[in-house]
């Protein structure tokens, strides 16, 4: 796909502006790359599970969510214990779906100014809400 790029090389949505304030802006070619990765912590290695090259402007989280079905689809359920993901995937109705047909527990990084922090952060208040603390020690070892 050919993607529209301001001065600073961000991605920007045309579909508002006219025909002239388009062609103002440079097009180039966007690609989209959407990995599945396992990590052995306790081997410290990582291998390839799955991938998906798409257009630019193809949703991340589509793919995302396509390979971890596809994943589950072929290797089974309970392989997958942890996944850590990108905030491109965050997103309700597919963690709880990883949740509650796969068994797969999600973690993502969140911002300070994030709306799904501030909902964490209301919804850890609740009465009703019990919060399990895990903490793992890494080991490190000597190269």
């Amino acid at each position: 796909a050919f993607l529209p790029l301001d001065n600073d090389g961000k991605y920007v949505d045309v579909e508002r502006l006219s025909l002239e304030e388009r062609k103002k802006f440079k097009y180039t070619r966007a690609y989209k790359l959407t990995m599945l990765l396992h990590y052995s912590q306790q081997d410290e290695y990582f291998m390839f599970a799955g991938g998906h090259s798409g257009r630019g402007d193809e949703s991340g989280l589509k793919m995302g969510e396509e390979l971890v079905d596809n994943f589950v689809s072929q290797v089974g359920k309970g392989v997958i214990k942890l996944l850590i993901m990108d905030r491109e995937f965050i997103d309700g109705a597919m963690i709880t779906r990883f949740k509650k047909v796969y068994g797969i527990d999600c973690l993502a990084p969140l911002k300070s100014n994030m709306h799904a922090l501030i909902d964490a952060l209301g919804i850890s208040r609740l009465e009703d809400v019990k919060w399990i603390k895990q903490f793992r020690r890494n080991k490190i070892r000597a190269p």
